[in-house]
């Protein structure tokens, strides 16, 4: 068991939160959002993104504050809510995206390296993965070290972050130039370049927009994730809260400042990661040093960050009986050792995967954002649950007043009412591509479910809807797996 000096204060949870969220994702958000949006419409999506994604931290601060018992609660509010199948299904999707992201983060650190030494091929050649499988058993020793000992070094490594992205903010607010930013409000990247000028469908490209946005704010649910290791369950909401309000500011100021830097047609063609080269435009060749060192830094701090909910994620669900009962394991420095040996070699096994497949970092994020998506769907809908049931609220009515139609009650509903329409739009968004590769990790994960249930002496483990499920995710997985296999996915 842990014991008390491993417990986590609230600087180290906002670390945790401003860490995950803060990665590779903000270095390669000008490209990636000018390849699908204009001005106009990336505006318009942050807006609307601001908007949703802080309901989704009102809920993860509500359901926080509101039962603080549910440790861990993002593998917990589902299990709770609406039993253990789709407990399971939040907990393997969580890990899924967050071992994706580990995944996709280490080829995205070696393309950043490949700028001072050029021998890595944008990251995904055998050296690159060679040296990454290092780095993510280096990690993995660090982890076993014990929870408190990683999160320190994750705190040094979230501030060391932050200085270059401050320094771009600062150098593109002088060089912004407003005609740059309006010529391209509407504009596909193809129009932009030379082709034939049309009105473009604005709301096809927000949407876009919005799904590319989700990855960066991929760890806002970190502080609920460890709150059973929170000193105080009080610091909890306020750490996701506060690292929320404080990442968007950033994203939004990186991104939108960009598009008055240089032209769309320009920043959609700027290798990985395009912040680099967005200042080594304003600036000169320092900037894209700066930027990549940088970002080197900001990986190794996002990875580590990354495994540390990965696998305590599935640490959880062992202990939960969601997943087997090993996963739960710990050794003595209070580290669930099982969980991260299983997330260590998952990530090793990726990695080799993305040299014999040709991954490469983008198509590696779109699959780990739509992950992150049905744990999040269930979470709001599991506050929703709580707001409508009540009971969670009996004791803060005023004398004769309505238990529905009381203050704290109406506001949770609302957040877990938007926070439930704004997810239903991003898998919505995520396109049948994403969700079908989704589908096939789903169908290896039914089988950790099944060995759970048998461990515990569970006969029946399906009710008849959950067995549709089951079956559907199966039958669609089978398909995205003959779909890769030939070469045809995508």
């Amino acid at each position: 068991m842990s014991n008390e000096p491993r417990k986590l204060g609230l600087l180290p949870l906002i670390s945790l939160v401003v860490g995950s969220m803060i990665g590779g994702g903000i270095f390669s958000m000008p490209a990636d959002m000018a390849q699908d949006a204009g001005s106009g419409a990336a505006l318009i999506g942050w807006a609307l993104t601001g908007v949703g994604v802080i309901m989704l931290a009102l809920t993860f601060q509500s359901l926080a504050n509101r039962l603080p018992s549910l440790d861990n609660g993002i593998v917990r509010y589902a299990e709770t809510g609406f039993g253990r199948f789709v407990g399971f299904i939040s907990a393997w999707g969580y890990w899924l995206a967050n071992m994706i992201t580990i995944v996709a983060s280490s080829v995205l650190l070696f393309g950043a390296l490949d700028y001072f030494i050029p021998v890595f091929d944008g990251g995904n050649n055998v050296l690159a993965i060679v040296c990454a499988s290092l780095l993510v058993w280096l990690l993995h020793s660090l982890q076993l070290s014990g929870i408190r000992e990683a999160t320190l070094v994750h705190i040094v490594t979230t501030m060391a972050k932050l200085i270059p992205i401050l320094v771009f903010i600062a150098a593109l607010a002088t060089v912004f130039h407003s005609p740059t930013f309006i010529a391209d409000l509407w504009k596909t990247a193809a129009e932009a370049a030379g082709s034939p000028i049309r009105f473009t469908d604005i709301g096809s490209q927000v949407k876009q927009a919005m799904f590319i946005t989700v990855w960066a704010f991929l760890g806002v649910e970190g502080a609920v994730v460890l709150s059973g290791r929170a000193k105080r369950k009080s610091d909890v909401g306020k750490a996701t809260v506060i690292g929320l309000i404080g990442t968007l500011v950033l994203y939004m100021l990186v991104s939108l400042l960009s598009y008055g830097a240089m032209s769309r047609a320009a920043l959609a063609s700027l290798p990985t990661p395009s912040a680099a080269y967005v200042l080594e435009a304003a600036v000169g060749k320092w900037g894209a040093v700066l930027i990549n060192a940088g970002l080197i830094v900001s990986l190794l701090g996002l990875l580590l960050g990354m495994s540390l909910l990965s696998a305590e994620t599935l640490y959880v669900a062992g202990k939960q009986k969601l997943m087997p009962a090993w996963l739960s394991g710990e050794n003595k420095n209070g580290a669930p050792k099982g969980a991260l040996w299983m997330t260590t070699g998952s990530v090793q096994l990726f990695l080799i995967l993305v040299v014999t497949a040709s991954s490469t970092y983008h198509a590696l994020y779109l699959v780990a954002t739509t992950a992150a998506l049905m744990p999040y769907l269930l979470s709001s809908l599991f506050l929703v649950k709580t707001a409508i049931g009540g009971k969670a609220y009996a004791t803060q009515n005023s004398p004769g007043e309505s238990p529905l139609w009381s203050g704290p009650r109406k506001r949770e509903l609302a957040y877990g009412a938007a926070a439930t329409l704004y997810s239903l739009f991003l898998l919505y968004a995520a396109g049948l591509t994403n969700l079908l590769y989704v589908c096939m990790l789903y169908t290896l994960g039914l089988a950790f479910y099944s060995f759970s249930g048998r461990e515990k002496g569970i006969r029946a483990m399906y009710e008849p809807a959950e067995a549709f499920a089951a079956s559907a995710i199966i039958v669609l997985g089978l398909y995205s797996a003959i779909q890769f296999i030939s070469g045809h996915a995508g």
